[in-house]
């Protein structure tokens, strides 16, 4: 649930209200910025042989998850902006499935036709472009969390997994041999991530799943094999880890300004 005393009148540094509209302002320089960058790409004639790309290393909820801004797994502090322009992405697009920052280096090396070295963490995003498909790309994106907390968490198109280390050192401790379940959202039904499914019976086997798919990042990413220890179960009364369609099959839907056939 959100930190409600950080929205009210007289909350410490001035609360959420007071830092948007500076962090509204932050955007507006970075997108003034870009322009001009682009500008002289152009004025200078390699605008079309130059890959711009702009990204951020983390979000901001402004103290209304915890008692900082920025080190939780909510969707605002660990879902950036990711953009870029040049040879391989023109034309306009967006990628729908879980990305992550880690796979902007083999992007930008696959986009100047250098081969990614092995070991490189991440994948080249241009085989998505133009609504191509990457089949070896994992459905999820990876997010560690450090300094405030030692926290981990798995992400996928539905589905948010966070795990923290309990009295661990955040500041000097990197990792963890042992985490527990601290959050599962169901980012379908619950957008912004304000009903935590973590420990409900319903909910379990969607929690093992994820758990294994966290655990799978970690030996890959950080070559460790931590335990995770179950959220304290709680009981779901009539609630049900309902199924969502993939998509909406549109072809063959009338809407109402078309005409009757």
């Amino acid at each position: 649930m959100p930190c409600t005393p950080a929205l009210a009148p007289g909350a410490p540094q001035g609360g959420a209200h007071r830092h948007l509209a500076g962090y509204l302002g932050q955007i507006k320089r970075v997108d003034e910025g870009v322009g001009r960058l682009r500008d002289a790409l152009r004025s200078i004639g390699t605008q079309e042989n130059t890959v711009l790309a702009w990204t951020a290393d983390h979000g901001s909820h402004f103290r209304t998850r915890n008692s900082e801004y920025k080190r939780s797994a909510h969707e605002a502090s660990v879902r950036v902006p990711l953009a870029l322009t040049g040879p391989g992405f023109t034309g306009g697009g967006l990628v729908r499935q879980p990305v992550g920052t880690a796979d902007l280096m083999p992007t930008l090396l696959a986009a100047a036709g250098l081969p990614v070295p092995d070991g490189v963490q991440g994948r080249s995003l241009l085989p998505l472009t133009g609504g191509g498909r990457d089949p070896g790309r994992p459905g999820s994106a990876f997010v560690q969390i450090s300094e405030d907390r030692v926290g981990r968490a798995v992400r996928t198109s539905r589905w948010k997994y966070v795990v923290d280390a309990p009295g661990a050192d955040a500041w000097n401790e990197p990792g963890a041999d042992r985490y527990t379940e601290t959050e599962l959202y169901d980012l379908a039904a619950d957008p912004y991530e304000l009903d935590n499914l973590a420990g409900l019976e319903s909910h379990r086997e969607v929690a093992d799943e994820l758990r294994e798919e966290l655990l799978d990042w970690l030996e890959r990413i950080e070559d460790a094999k931590p335990g995770i220890d179950r959220a304290a179960a709680r009981p779901s009364g009539q609630r049900r880890a309902e199924p969502f369609p993939a998509g909406v099959p549109w072809e063959g839907v009338r809407f109402g300004h078309r005409p009757r056939p």
